[in-house]
């Protein structure tokens, strides 16, 4: 009799890290192509993968099993672990039967992943029994690992019985675990399973412990395993994945038999029925939490109006009626909005957020992304921005075109960031609040490197010693990665994976002929993830505890967060997210209020003078933005200039343009606006609608407007941007036989039934035109070609999958015969489209069945959208021509157009710090060098913007300094911090503070004697000294153990060792027999000191040189060593009165000399294996990064040492020196006095 074999123990690469190579795609997709009705995802200790594991059966149609293979001991709270005494850790396997065991295994994973991980997630039986926690759970008995598998290895029986009746008394069913490999103690341990079973009267079931999908993957799993944890598995994995039962009866039949075998398999589908079909949560829409409100409302919307309008008056009351009427207006019509996408209760919390976190005075930012497009987040004061003033779009936030999760995110002070974590566990319950968790994956550069270093080193390797670390690289290399833009228009970075690029890459292609499994075992673990980790900012609200929804661990930090990635928890689940996101500019600016005795309501920005000439003149124009929001980047101080930035709107346009995405027409902007006569425009009523940007299309707001103003109702216009902006990921295309440029409104296509599973025929609802995107170009094994966009989706063996997450090998659904991917590579930008298909939102295109903007080489114009478009305009006015331009300009915008409402508020956050710099410089400027003081690539230029504005910073003193960088605004001085002193600890700074006030250098040594703060302190000149040398040289002497000499009371026995002291003890007899002692043992021990001083002459010597040695050579270093800059006595100063160089005048690829101090030196090699070294220059124009190739670093390696003082000349290349020859910075000032210019010949 055949029955239907279920995997009902498997691991996938996220629930167990580093020690699966299995993704949930394969694991579902073996289900169903085997025929199996069901099938489990059993984690070790952890549970982040089951959302993507159910979601992937669901598309499958395979029943999910959720389960965990735990950490099982005697006591999870036992953590006290000797060498001698190691509490043992037992593997076992448990699965949700019920909803009631799904919500309990939640709990057990969340309990063994934070009370109880010691070392590894841990949990024991009776905490599961006394809290009810077993119930709803089927229990298998694990691995070799298991409790029971080793007490019966021992033949502890006894024992054995004992733990399974406990496991009986608190789970819903209990199986005895047989595992199918093939291995020899495997087989034993079987045996013992089964024949304690039999006995016993127990059911087994047999599963595989899969960690891979096949054995063709086991070397793939064993290099995996190596690269990620450093250890070898030997055979442990052997047989360690998914399985039939045609290969389980291979494997067990032997050693056991058909008919034992049969019915192990035949349990795992009475478990697979047994369990019930669990509901996660997925699809369920917002979940928020609960919001209690106070007073008499009836509605939530009502109080969240009350909210609204009583800061009307505060905010507004001094407008004309007409200005109050507009926002008036515009308040009801977002609340309108806002009721219909189902916000009403997020807005509530984000002021209640708000309201606690001002209450604690928290510093927040004006708003981030489109947020500050909302006027009722103004009105709440989540934001401090009044959008109508700023004439921002609420559209873009939100609309009724477009249902979608609330999502607000904050900007508060990076200082106080945990604040607000606690004030939402405060707020909404500790146990509803918890952060998200975020994965990182191995990366295909770092898989070419590691595999091919295993491979290389490995003498059983079939590369042994053939893969050198020069090919590794090179190989490496050659690896491509993606530039895209994320949602604020900021430039982000993706590495391609080697599947994608092997094909199209020759050189590649000949490597791989040559080492194949290299590359098949990096195309084997490539992307996987191999480490979790803490989202910067996102935190999870919800309505009941956390649990409920989820599990969850710790952190590294011991901090609580859930399992679950961002897109799970969101998307899938509909949990609440904030993202708390520290900013270190407001605490800049809350530190400089607090010296400048001015609170944060005195620099309200809706009251703060905005034209302000000084600001403009002394900050943004003349390009003076050190410690300016946004502009201190070379870019920005170049735009802030080239703009003659003289306005509020110029600061708003340069934060928006100074993206990959939009710069391109900031020079258009500059001209526009320099030479206002010479500006034509398009149309005359564009003058309105862009005159903020002097006629350039830069904010998406604008391509609202120009909706708006073509005709198109409100709830219309964000998702007309959109088509054109955004990839949608729900409507459909065609390509049939005829071009997608001729596809029409109700054309019939060619589409996949995927109930069914054949080939019907669908019309076409609608055509959209998302102008020019990135394309790339997939070619499969029969062919065919595609021009698609990175999100493209095409249907596969695991569903739909985007273009970009494509492997090779994928097999891809083809209207007529089976097809693969063969490779994929980045190609150009194309006009890509959507279609929106009829009931089956799906077509085929180059035969292959497709989802989602297709690219074609050839444009066409947008059927309905752009007819409406230019029908809205013509009729006002507007001709052929211009309707045309305009419709190529909108187009186009989907390539660079920006958030105004995120620009505006950091356009304005940006002026801000540039008011404090221009009225309170001194404090400013304080503030900022407390920020920096770890940064020494950032410290430097701040400090010389000090000498620019002639303030003084002077080095840290004992009785003065606080922790911080303090003003002395008498003097126009700051005064170094302590903390910012290398090499001193918070512990020792605030010793130093506690125990002031110092007499002299003997106090402090007395008072605080750590030796590396006292020597610290005197080089960076915090001890009063006049010469530090001496002062150093002083306290050297007296830590010198300069013991006196202590006289003997004994003469050494015999007599006869007086001699080697030239003491004859015949000479002090008093007779022949008695010998005058006292005298002897006075001479003796005037000898003795004599020697004993002369040695600890010498030692003190020794003593002295060694600790000049160490501590006290270059003098002329010392505070650099100490305050990673010169304040009193910069060496390199005196070189620039020989010469006029200016780094910022140097043009690209001409050469130059620069005078600098090395701060860091990273040594790599080159691709022939030679030594090569970045450098970090410290110089009078702040950090200049240089390179310093093999054959100058074997000519000059004694010099290119941190902290040494050279001279270098070199080539300067996009802001980076190539160096070519280097000298002693003494030798070259030295020879440059006496006239002669030791670079001359070089230069």
């Amino acid at each position: 009799m055949c029955y239907m074999f279920c995997n009902l123990h498997v691991h996938d690469a996220k629930g167990s890290l580093l020690d699966s190579i299995l993704r949930v795609e394969d694991i579902a997709k073996f289900a169903k192509d085997n025929n199996q009705s069901a099938i489990a995802i059993t984690n070790h200790g952890y549970m982040s993968s089951y959302v993507d594991f159910v979601k992937a059966c669901n598309q499958q149609g395979v029943k999910p099993i959720i389960g965990n293979e735990v950490y099982e001991v005697d006591d999870m709270t036992w953590k006290s672990d000797t060498k001698d005494n190691i509490q043992p850790r037992y593997h076992l396997v448990l699965l949700c039967r019920t909803q009631e065991g799904f919500h309990n295994l939640l709990n057990i994973t969340s309990v063994s992943c934070t009370d109880g991980l010691y070392k590894k997630p841990r949990i024991d039986i009776d905490y599961i029994k006394s809290h009810n926690m077993g119930k709803g759970i089927i229990c298998l008995t694990a691995c070799q690992a298991g409790r029971v598998s080793r007490y019966l290895e021992k033949d502890k029986e006894k024992e054995t019985k004992d733990f399974i009746k406990k496991l009986q008394d608190t789970f819903d069913y209990v199986y005895c675990e047989i595992q199918s490999h093939n291995t020899e103690s495997q087989k034993k341990c079987n045996k013992l399973i089964y024949d304690f079973s039999q006995k016993y009267n127990l059911p087994y079931v047999i599963t595989t412990d899969a960690h891979m999908l096949n054995n063709d993957y086991l070397k793939s799993h064993e290099i995996f395993v190596r690269i990620g944890e450093d250890r070898d598995v030997g055979e442990v994995y052997t047989d360690c994945c998914l399985q039939t039962e045609d290969y389980v009866h291979s494997i067990l039949d032997d050693s056991l038999s058909k008919e034992i075998v049969n019915i192990g398999i035949k349990e795992t589908e009475n478990i697979a029925n047994l369990i019930e079909n669990i509901d996660i949560g997925l699809d369920k829409g917002n979940i928020m939490p609960k919001i209690e409100i106070k007073g008499n409302f009836k509605t939530h919307l009502d109080y969240l109006r009350h909210l609204v309008f009583s800061t009307f008056d505060e905010k507004f009351g001094k407008m004309s009626k007409e200005e109050q009427d507009i926002r008036r207006r515009r308040l009801e019509n977002e609340l309108d909005v806002l009721e219909y996408v189902d916000y009403i209760d997020y807005f509530i919390m984000l002021y209640m957020l708000a309201k606690e976190a001002r209450k604690r005075k928290i510093p927040l930012g004006y708003s981030r992304g489109s947020g500050a497009n909302c006027l009722c987040l103004f009105m709440l004061n989540v934001t401090q921005i009044d959008s109508v003033r700023w004439d921002l779009d609420f559209s873009r936030f939100a609309n009724k075109g477009r249902k979608s999760l609330a999502d607000y995110d904050w900007d508060i002070s990076k200082r106080r960031r945990k604040e607000m974590v606690e004030i939402s566990e405060e707020l909404f319950g500790k146990e509803n609040v918890a952060p998200i968790c975020t994965f990182n994956t191995l990366s295909t550069k770092v898989a070419i490197r590691d595999v091919g270093k295993v491979l290389n080193e490995t003498d059983t390797s079939p590369y042994y010693q053939q893969i050198p670390y020069t090919l590794r690289d090179e190989v490496a290399k050659m690896i491509p990665t993606i530039k895209t833009l994320n949602d604020l228009g900021e430039a982000e970075e993706k590495e391609t994976l080697l599947k994608d690029v092997l094909s199209g890459n020759d050189k590649l292609a000949k490597i791989y002929e040559q080492f194949p499994l290299w590359f098949k075992y990096v195309m084997d673990v490539e992307g996987l993830p191999k480490s979790m980790g803490r989202h910067a900012a996102g935190t999870l609200i919800t309505p009941k505890a956390i649990t409920t929804y989820c599990p969850l661990c710790y952190d590294k930090e011991k901090n609580i967060m859930i399992q679950l990635e961002m897109h799970n928890a969101m998307d899938d689940l509909g949990l609440v997210k904030m993202d708390y996101l520290g900013l270190e500019t407001l605490d800049i600016i809350d530190d400089a209020l607090k010296l400048a005795n001015l609170t944060w309501e005195q620099v309200d920005i809706n009251h703060l003078n905005l034209d302000d000439k000084e600001v403009f003149k002394k900050v943004y124009s003349s390009g003076n933005t050190v410690g300016i929001f946004q502009m201190e980047s070379a870019e920005a101080k170049k735009m802030c200039i080239d703009a003659k930035v003289d306005n509020v709107n110029d600061i708003i346009v340069v934060n928006a343009a100074n993206r990959p995405g939009t710069k391109n027409n900031f020079p258009i902007y500059c001209e526009n606006k320099l030479h206002p006569d010479s500006v034509q425009v398009l149309h005359e009523d564009l003058r309105k609608i862009f005159n903020k940007t002097h006629y350039i299309l830069l904010y998406q707001e604008q391509a609202l407007q120009l909706f708006r103003h073509a005709g198109f109702p409100e709830s219309e216009v964000d998702n007309a941007r959109r088509c054109i902006d955004e990839h949608s990921l729900i409507t459909m295309k065609d390509g049939s036989k005829k071009e997608i440029k001729d596809i029409n409104i109700g054309d019939t296509v060619v589409c996949l039934d995927k109930n069914q599973k054949n080939i019907t025929y669908s019309k076409v609802l609608n055509v959209f035109d998302n102008g020019i995107q990135m394309t790339y170009k997939l070619v499969t094994k029969n062919g065919n070609e595609i021009i698609a966009t990175k999100d493209h989706k095409f249907l596969t063996q695991y569903g739909w999958k985007k273009l970009i997450n494509l492997y090779k090998f994928d097999k891809l659904y083809n209207i007529d015969k089976k097809d693969e991917v063969d490779y994929i590579l980045p190609y150009e930008k194309r006009h890509v489209y959507d279609l929106e298909i009829e009931e089956h939102h799906n077509y085929v295109a180059n035969n292959l069945i497709v989802h989602n903007c297709i690219g074609k080489k050839q444009k066409d114009k947008m059927k309905t959208l752009e007819i409406q478009f230019k029908d809205g305009l013509r009729a006002k006015g507007w001709n052929e021509e211009q309707l045309n331009e305009i419709w190529d300009l909108m187009l186009k915008q989907a390539e660079y157009s920006f958030n105004a409402g995120h620009a505006t508020a950091y356009g304005l956050l940006s002026y801000l710090t540039a008011y404090l710099k221009t009225h309170y410089t001194i404090e400013f400027m304080t503030a900022l060098l407390t920020s920096k003081s770890d940064k020494i690539e950032k410290i430097s230029a701040v400090i010389n913007d000090c000498k620019r504005l002639g303030i003084k910073v002077s080095p840290p003193n004992i009785n003065k300094s606080k922790d911080v960088f303090t003003v002395n605004k008498d003097n126009n001085e700051i005064l170094f911090g302590l903390l910012a002193v290398k090499g001193l600890g918070e512990s020792i700074v605030y010793k130093i503070i506690d125990n002031r006030p110092y007499k002299n250098m003997n106090d402090f040594i007395e008072k605080v004697g750590d030796k590396t703060a006292i020597i610290t302190l005197i080089k960076a000149g915090a001890i009063p000294t006049k010469d530090k040398m001496k002062s150093l040289q002083k306290y050297a002497s007296r830590i010198f153990n300069n013991r006196p000499y202590t006289p003997v009371t004994t003469l050494p026995s015999p007599y006869s060792k007086l001699l080697q002291y030239n003491l004859d003890v015949d000479n002090y007899r008093l007779d022949k027999r008695k010998v005058d002692k006292e005298r002897l043992l006075n001479d003796y021990n005037i000898v003795k000191e004599k020697q004993y001083n002369e040695a600890l002459q010498e030692k003190y010597k020794k003593h002295m040189t060694e600790f000049k040695n160490k501590y006290a050579t270059d003098e002329y270093l010392w505070e650099f060593e100490t305050l990673s800059m010169f304040l009193t006595n910069d060496p390199l100063k005196e070189a620039y009165e020989f010469t006029d160089i200016d780094w910022d005048l140097v043009k690209n690829r001409e050469k130059t000399v620069l005078f600098c101090v090395i701060v860091d030196v990273k040594r790599k090699k080159d691709k022939n294996g030679n030594l090569f070294a970045y450098l970090d220059l410290y110089t009078p124009f702040g950090i200049i990064e240089a390179t310093i190739w093999s054959r100058q670093l074997k000519e000059y390696s004694d010099l290119i040492q941190k902290t040494k003082c050279i001279a270098v000349k070199g080539r300067k290349d996009d802001n980076h020196l190539f160096v070519e020859a280097v000298k002693p910075y003494l030798e070259w000032l030295k020879e440059k006095k006496k006239g002669n210019d030791i670079f001359a010949e070089q230069l």
